[in-house]
């Protein structure tokens, strides 16, 4: 069999087997929400960056929506439902490099993508290709909308809070308001039920209706350009998982939302079997930058670190002869 064939039937095997297994940090959100314009573009949907994010999105069963536009009824209740869909750009000058991470409610960044990289010269297609790179790892995840996990998310609506004050501070707060109100006496008796903070009008609206209206002002402006069918995708698609190689050995680097495993494809390492999963990437706080439970070619296994390096190759460190060194593996494309 052709290895290429033997790397994707292999990389289908084995996503079928550990999909359902990946975390699903986006479970908790019904709806992602897309901006209109990234800071890094000079005006709105420029190089279709954004209607892109949307279609991508959409194309994986997500609900989407623009930033600004007729909300559902219960995003507006519940503005933690929905979840921020960001595009940072750190490009240089021949290369687009882009990552994709989604902030919650409380602007949190509850998921970030690897590094997508594109040499396209032509800058309408350089972006589309870097974002598809960045969704291999949305596309691994076995998105589900669980209500029971948004219910959890510490969202409450301010009207819930003011109810749920207990009595003894209302009751502080009725006191306060005599001592300030000269027609009663310190020393009479205050009659009748304790109104609490709920039950008395309040000239405040609740915030959420506050965006609730900012949100169908923001109508006024000119929308996005209508979908497109993106033929380009279909030229730029990237594979389900990533193939790397040395000189001895190919493995498929499959993500499984916090961390990364290896498996092997090919080895000419009799201590190396094909399909064994030979690593752990753990994520850290540094972009590409992961620590490593790695398989040695005799026994055990070694905690090190890895990163990709600008090329996209894997560079990991191991001891040998009491020296550090490093092996690199070249992403196979």
């Amino acid at each position: 069999m052709n290895p290429i064939r033997k790397i994707v039937s292999l990389s289908i095997i084995i996503l079928f087997t550990y999909v359902s297994f990946a975390q699903n940090e986006l479970d908790p959100y019904k709806y992602i929400i897309i901006p209109k314009k990234y800071e890094f573009l000079k005006k709105e949907n420029q190089y279709r960056v954004n209607s892109y994010m949307k279609h991508l999105f959409e194309k994986e069963g997500y609900s989407t929506l623009y930033q600004g536009e007729n909300y559902p009824e219960d995003l507006l209740e519940n503005p933690c439902l929905g979840v921020k869909a960001m595009v940072s750009d750190d490009s240089s000058a021949f290369t687009t490099k882009v990552y994709i991470f989604l902030e919650n409610c409380q602007d949190k960044v509850v998921f970030r993508t690897e590094m997508g990289k594109s040499k396209v010269k032509d800058m309408n297609k350089t972006y589309v290709d870097a974002l598809n790179k960045c969704f291999v790892e949305i596309r691994s995840i076995n998105y589900n909308y669980n209500p029971a996990l948004a219910l959890n998310m510490g969202y409450k609506p301010e009207s819930e809070i003011v109810q749920k004050e207990e009595p003894m501070v209302a009751a502080k707060k009725e006191t306060e308001s005599t001592k300030e109100n000269p027609q009663v006496s310190e020393t009479e008796e205050v009659k009748g039920p304790v109104v609490s903070a709920s039950e008395a009008p309040s000239a405040e609206p609740v915030p959420v209706a506050v965006v609730a209206v900012a949100a169908s002002d923001s109508q006024a402006k000119e929308p996005v350009e209508a979908e497109e069918v993106y033929e380009e995708e279909k030229e730029v698609s990237s594979p389900m998982a990533r193939a790397f190689k040395n000189e001895t050995i190919s493995f498929l680097l499959v993500n499984q939302g916090a961390q990364l495993q290896a498996f092997v494809s090919q080895s000419e390492n009799i201590n190396y079997k094909p399909g064994e999963l030979i690593g752990t990437f753990r994520k850290t706080s540094l972009p590409n930058v992961f620590r490593v439970s790695w398989k040695k070619p005799q026994e055990g296994r070694e905690e090190t670190t890895a990163y990709f390096d600008e090329e996209g190759n894997l560079n990991i460190d191991i001891l040998k002869d009491g020296q550090i060194q490093v092996i690199k593996f070249e992403e196979i494309k």
